[in-house]
């Protein structure tokens, strides 16, 4: 008989796991986020063989990957979580080794190639995601859907804001923006083979103003300004404000129908979906609890009004047909 234990923080993070085959263990790890709820290092131990890694983000893909002797550079299509090439470098060798990575319709890695074109790494998958067969297995390759990085010592695949279990096709805890993504608050995507969902994330709500149409996509006012979050949540609501590099959003209906003004418009979009504004930027802040306001910089009542609002920050734009009417 084989059993896993989960334990979580207060935050609703996984922290610590064990692994059990009949009475032995067979595995356990630890795990380690930074403020903005990113994953930044673990420990595991699987039949007695220690591993350690530390992860380096930029925004919210994973850059780097440091281990023992070893650290792996990430590459990714522009706009997207789906790898183009992840670059090694070894303690003692001279040269970096480059893999490029061959993907399906979605952004999920078939097969890695070296330089010389040689296949490294080749894997056969099941509808959900999990590995039927190793084919190729000549480098590690953790890659699985976008934004999931597989964890051998559970058996789980890690994504960015929860843990996807491909066995059953399940997060393995609720949506973190609660019923604002939807009813079922574990489901991955309603179908494997055309959607994506790199951050467990899935919807957010805006009143668009009455001067927006909803033909033209979601941009901010400002593009490329440089503000801070808590500039912007700071002087939104001025009418002498001229606009920041962020859209503000929510996942709280609620919300929406507290603030909505005669002639809006009320819409919703994928936070997946958000692409480059006009001057090459794009984040998602999210901003929606105090711990996450304080994190991006807001203080006192800034960061109470962000949290009630449940806020989420857009920088990029929203294309007009990822857009919803409500």
């Amino acid at each position: 008989m084989r059993w896993q234990t989960f334990t979580y923080d207060c935050e609703n993070r996984l922290v610590k796991t064990e692994t059990m085959a009949d009475t032995q263990v067979e595995s356990t790890s630890s795990y380690q986020y930074d403020s903005l709820g990113r994953r930044v290092g673990k420990q595991s131990e699987i039949k007695g063989q220690s591993d350690q890694k530390r992860f380096l983000w930029q925004g919210l893909r994973m850059l780097r990957e440091e281990s023992q002797g070893q650290s792996s550079l990430y590459l990714y299509e522009p706009g997207s979580y789906a790898p183009l090439a992840r670059v090694d470098q070894k303690e003692g060798e001279a040269e970096n080794k480059v893999y490029y990575y061959h993907t399906d319709q979605i952004g999920t890695p078939l097969e890695m190639t070296d330089a010389e074109g040689q296949i490294v790494w080749q894997a056969k998958y099941r509808a959900w995601g999990a590995v039927e067969k190793l084919v190729v297995n000549e480098v590690e390759q953790n890659l699985r859907f976008q934004g999931q990085y597989f964890d051998v010592e559970t058996g789980l695949h890690y994504n960015t804001f929860r843990y996807y279990d491909p066995e059953i096709g399940r997060f393995t805890t609720q949506d973190p923006i609660g019923l604002a993504g939807g009813f079922n608050l574990y489901q991955y995507a309603p179908s494997p083979i055309g959607w994506i969902d790199p951050l467990g994330w899935i919807k957010v709500y805006r009143n668009i103003r009455t001067d927006e149409l909803v033909s033209d996509g979601i941009s901010a006012k400002n593009p490329g300004r440089g503000m801070s979050p808590a500039g912007h949540v700071r002087n939104g609501s001025s009418p002498s404000f001229k606009g920041s590099q962020y859209v503000s959003t929510t996942t709280d209906m609620e919300v929406i129908n507290k603030y909505k003004s005669a002639g809006q418009t009320t819409v919703s979009f994928d936070t997946d979906d958000v692409v480059h504004d006009s001057r090459g930027n794009k984040s998602i802040v999210d901003i929606s609890t105090p711990d996450k306001a304080a994190a991006a910089g807001l203080k006192g009542p800034g960061a109470n009004y962000a949290a009630a609002s449940r806020e989420i920050l857009i920088e990029g734009h929203v294309p007009s047909n990822k857009i919803t009417v409500c």
